[in-house]
């Protein structure tokens, strides 16, 4: 539901919309894009956080499945 729009304003926000039944994605702040992602189970621990990650991205449906995970530094 945010999305984009809330990037870096925390965890909590995310966990809200998610516990309120929204799905996780994949904000790049940069370009101020929202990905879907296909395995939503892999980001359970990151809910709002700043990560690192590994994808394998299908552009053409936005959406990226999470190779590998963990904190930004």
């Amino acid at each position: 539901m945010c999305g984009a729009k809330h990037a870096g304003t925390g965890a909590a926000c995310a966990k809200k919309c998610i516990s309120g039944g929204e799905a996780p994605v994949f904000v790049d702040e940069a370009k101020k894009e929202v990905w879907t992602i296909d395995n939503p189970d892999a980001v359970k621990a990151f809910y709002g956080d700043h990560v690192s990650v590994s994808i394998t991205a299908d552009e053409g449906k936005k959406s990226v499945h999470i190779n590998s995970i963990a904190e930004a530094k």
